[in-house]
């Protein structure tokens, strides 16, 4: 029981986007204490750092890069709690209990959260990867950019294969000829856009506009005219400046694969009953896994990053 409370606790703080404290580690140290007091001891000496990035908030940490084989302590009166991290999809996949020792595997991150008892409540503290040895850890490959051009889309971000595939597929070119803006907020309008355009950017059949607060000389009006077309919303506004939800996300795209039936809802706690549907399709073709083992965080606002990595996971 206490293991399950502590998996969906850390879920929760890891999709909440809380970031790993910054200390002075660096190159060749082997001890180090993070602001909170914990002393860490390492086997082998730190040999780079990495930048990662939230796949669902958005927010950067720090992973202290260390050779492969690397034993790490830590100096925790209860011991501590390690998390595996996955930064393409966010997920927790492995947890570890009551350890005061850890031997680092290649290739995986790792989160060293705090058991503070009968709370059990999860803090994210310090990440470490194992790496084998050979080639610069001062310019890792997460910090160079992607074929895609833009110079705010890094090659280690989650959604770096996405953006170079809307690019690629002409869904989006971007809000400069050099930046995509992957943390700015996805508004309505321009997630209508991305879903238009990877219809293939059909003409509307009527150019009578159907919705008070869209010019006909705005970029999104096909794209409304369309999506109204398609049943994929109607009223008498569709409010193209508001920030997409993450409810809005998957509505729009569930109905524009045509209001697919899934095999069972997803086993979410928090899903108003008009979006229980999506809901389910958008787990079920693995485009989201919610915010943690029971929410989906339906009124959640998404980022351009998240939104194209939505339609990656749903179209591509």
């Amino acid at each position: 029981m206490k293991k399950c409370l502590l998996s969906l606790i850390l879920a929760v703080s890891l999709c909440m986007g809380l970031t790993v404290p910054a200390f002075a580690a660096q190159a060749g140290d082997t001890t180090l204490t993070d602001i909170h007091g914990w002393q860490y001891t390492l086997s082998q000496p730190i040999i780079g750092t990495e930048t990662m990035q939230d796949v669902i908030g958005g927010d950067e940490f720090t992973v202290l890069l260390v050779p492969a084989g690397t034993v790490l302590t830590v100096d925790a009166p209860r011991g501590f709690c390690v998390s595996t991290y996955d930064a393409t999809r966010g997920w927790i996949t492995t947890f570890d209990l009551h350890i005061n020792t850890l031997a680092l595997e290649t290739g995986k991150t790792v989160m060293c959260v705090q058991d503070n008892g009968g709370a059990y409540a999860g803090e994210q503290r310090t990440a470490f990867r194992a790496v084998e040895q050979g080639g610069s850890t001062t310019q890792p490959a997460q910090d160079t950019e992607t074929d895609t051009g833009f110079s705010d889309v890094k090659s280690g971000a989650y959604y770096a294969d996405a953006v170079a595939w809307a690019v690629e597929q002409g869904i989006t070119t971007g809000t400069s000829d050099t930046t995509f803006s992957p943390e700015e907020l996805c508004t309505r309008g321009q997630i209508i856009t991305f879903l238009w355009r990877a219809a293939g950017s059909p003409e509307p059949e009527s150019m009578a506009g159907y919705f008070a607060d869209v010019s006909k000389d705005s970029y999104y009006f096909k794209a409304t005219q369309w999506a109204n077309e398609q049943d994929m919303t109607t009223g008498i506004g569709f409010d193209p400046d508001y920030s997409c939800t993450r409810a809005d996300a998957v509505d729009f795209m569930w109905k524009m694969d045509g209001k697919p039936e899934s095999a069972a809802p997803a086993a979410f706690t928090d899903v108003p009953d008009y979006y229980t549907d999506a809901v389910a399709w958008a787990v079920e073709q693995g485009v989201t896994t919610g915010t943690s083992d029971t929410t989906f965080s339906p009124s959640d606002t998404c980022t351009r990053g998240q939104i194209v990595t939505f339609l990656y996971r749903a179209f591509a």
